[in-house]
């Protein structure tokens, strides 16, 4: 069963192979019908920490669920044949760990106080909400009441 995308579900299938099978060529195997959608070049250097802190995620996940901090994460952008490479180190994860809880800590606080306020963005030129927006002079609809389960209960 796949857990996510199917970017994941390769990773996953190729970390659980030994160290000299995690090869470009397994990962082909793997998934050769939707190999061709999945290429992309490699980002303008000003935007490579977005995928720097999407490679520190899933090496947290993997020492949190596996108990081993991975020596070496490697992504490579098929587009352009280049690779971003990642040594994480304890430290780093636990900065990762540390800016994951406080941001969930933001979200419930936002929950709390049902404050949302909008953000524009280049993406704002492509989204099919901008009549509910207050940036594009819009009204939202009024937010549900929800409650947060403890962390206990879950």
């Amino acid at each position: 069963m796949v857990r996510g995308s199917v970017v994941h579900a390769v990773l996953e299938d190729l970390f659980d192979e030994p160290a000299p099978g995690r090869t470009l060529d397994r990962a082909v195997e793997l998934l050769p019908s939707e190999w061709q959608k999945l290429r992309g070049k490699a980002p303008n250097p000003l935007h490579e920490a977005k995928a720097l802190f999407q490679m520190n995620f899933y090496a947290l996940v993997i020492w949190r669920t596996r108990g081993v901090v991975p020596t070496l994460l490697q992504l490579m952008y098929l587009g352009d044949e280049t690779f971003l490479r990642y040594e994480p180190t304890e430290d780093d994860l636990v900065a990762t760990e540390n800016k994951l809880i406080a941001l969930w800590d933001a979200i419930e606080r936002a929950i709390e106080l049902r404050d949302f306020p909008p953000r524009r963005s280049g993406l704002c030129r492509w989204c099919a909400h901008r009549s509910l927006s207050p940036e594009f002079g819009g009204t939202p609809p009024d937010l549900p009441v929800l409650q947060l389960a403890a962390p206990d209960t879950l």
